[in-house]
């Protein structure tokens, strides 16, 4: 009784910070311990390239007509072996391949490996990675087990992170929660990919956006530099991202030297440098690594095609939309593995319930009186539509057949950085200072309530998905 009592305590104080900590930590380590190896999106060339990155090959090399780099043939001996589960949800992980991988150990022999998806991502989005790599093949553990290592090291530091937003935000709190307790969040959080470095900083971005809008804090130059570096990270790694350059021009945020000075060339020059920077990193790490696509895809064509038929832009975004936004809630929220292991059709409708709570909680919560609040939620707005366009038009030129009507290749997750801004987009039922009258407060606190309820059902519906998607 006294455990539901502080559970209570939490919910009334908000302290969101600990609850998460309480529900993604278990879940995150169930991911990481229960899913066999290489068994998220692209796992394994994640996971040669942060073994190329503790070797100390930061750029990757061309492959033949391919780009990657020399990597471990253990590695590669085990890619194969649980490669067969891959859109295979008949094939388990059964004891004897587990006793195989157990067994696999760093060989010490160099092969070509082809990795032309992730070779591109810059060296630091694998730091974190590298470094467990390098530690377990220092102690002489088998690639199972550094494997499990790194997805461990990834899960303790995305948690952090988020923690860390949680603590920080105001608005966003309830939905950074949501958000990053979702099973595609945590999912990615215990794997081994550049997102789960790039997902929590983009938290701790947003969160503290949220944090000088809500307080009205003048932002000073090492304010600017620290954010700076977070968009670097993100807009390198995913450069749709660049986008949200856009928020540094809210008046909200103040950047002026005084109370009313909008310090706009401040502005400018702090985007400009940071939009050049991320150009100019994106250009190390993938220069002459690109590949042209084979026919029917082609970004020249498919840009001749746009120009030649301008119009056809928005019969193709409602088409992909009619097509795919099942698909895309669902990947959004989690579909596990190789986006091969869906959850249960009721885990999909009770979480659009609890996105509903969701956004009425945010609602409740009260806000300060922000300079220009329209101009700095009109801002938001196009910055997270614009990099949603890029995000659709960059896969549509790199992985859909010239004049195509539906655009490929986008997934759910892609949208889970961007998804805490909706938070400041919000209106406010309740100005700050006002006290709410009994019944609003009443759905308030239900509301809240089943948004801090559902990671208990989440886990509980993780354990089954993943037993019988690997071992039943």
């Amino acid at each position: 009784m006294s455990i539901f009592r502080e559970f209570l305590r939490l919910i009334s104080l908000r302290r969101f910070s600990v609850l998460y900590l309480c529900y993604a930590l278990p879940s995150g380590l169930f991911l990481a311990i229960a899913t066999p190896p290489f068994q998220t999106p692209d796992a394994l060339n994640h996971f040669y390239r942060a073994v190329q990155i503790s070797e100390g090959h930061l750029v990757g090399q061309r492959v033949g007509r391919f780009a990657g780099g020399a990597v471990d043939q253990g590695v590669s001996t085990l890619g194969a072996l649980v490669n067969p589960m891959r859109f295979h949800p008949d094939v388990k992980f059964t004891s004897q391949m587990r006793s195989v991988a157990d067994a696999t150990h760093w060989s010490n022999v160099q092969i070509d490996a082809a990795f032309p998806n992730t070779v591109f991502y810059p060296a630091y989005a694998y730091l974190p990675q590298a470094v467990a790599i390098g530690t377990g093949r220092m102690f002489n553990a088998t690639i199972a087990r550094t494997y499990l290592l790194t997805c461990v090291v990834d899960l303790l530091i995305s948690i952090g992170l988020t923690c860390w937003a949680l603590i920080v935000s105001r608005r966003t709190s309830l939905i950074l929660f949501a958000t990053a307790l979702l099973p595609s969040t945590l999912m990615l959080f215990s794997s081994v990919s550049q997102e789960a470095l790039v997902i929590p900083v983009a938290f701790v971005l947003i969160a503290h956006l949220d944090r000088f809008l809500h307080d009205g804090r003048r932002l000073s130059w090492r304010h600017l530099l620290l954010a700076g570096l977070a968009l670097l990270l993100c807009i390198s790694a995913r450069p749709p991202y660049v986008g949200v350059l856009l928020v540094l021009l809210c008046p909200g945020l103040r950047v002026g030297g005084t109370e009313s000075a909008y310090g706009f060339w401040r502005r400018v020059v702090w985007i400009v440098a940071v939009g050049v920077v991320a150009v100019a990193i994106v250009e190390i790490f993938s220069h002459g690594l690109w590949v042209p696509m084979s026919s029917p895809i082609s970004a020249p064509g498919q840009i001749a095609y746009l120009l030649h038929h301008p119009v056809d832009v928005f019969p193709i975004a409602v088409a992909t939309l009619k097509q795919n936004a099942g698909f895309y809630f669902e990947s959004f929220v989690g579909i596990l593995g190789w986006l091969d292991t869906r959850m249960s059709p009721t885990y999909y409708a009770a979480a659009r319930a609890m996105f509903v709570a969701v956004f009425v909680a945010t609602m409740f919560q009260g806000r300060v009186s922000e300079r220009g609040l329209l101009v700095n939620r009109l801002l938001i707005f196009v910055a997270v539509l614009l990099c949603v366009a890029m995000i659709f038009a960059s896969l549509y030129l790199t992985w859909t057949p010239v004049g195509q009507r539906v655009v490929e290749g986008v997934q759910g997750r892609y949208f889970l950085p961007l998804f805490p801004l909706l938070g400041l987009l919000l209106p406010a039922f309740i100005e700050r200072g006002r006290v709410p009258a009994m019944a609003l407060q009443f759905i308030d606190s239900v509301c809240i309530a089943l948004v801090v309820v559902f990671p208990l059902y989440t886990f509980v519906e993780l354990i089954e998905t993943i037993v019988v998607r690997f071992y039943g």
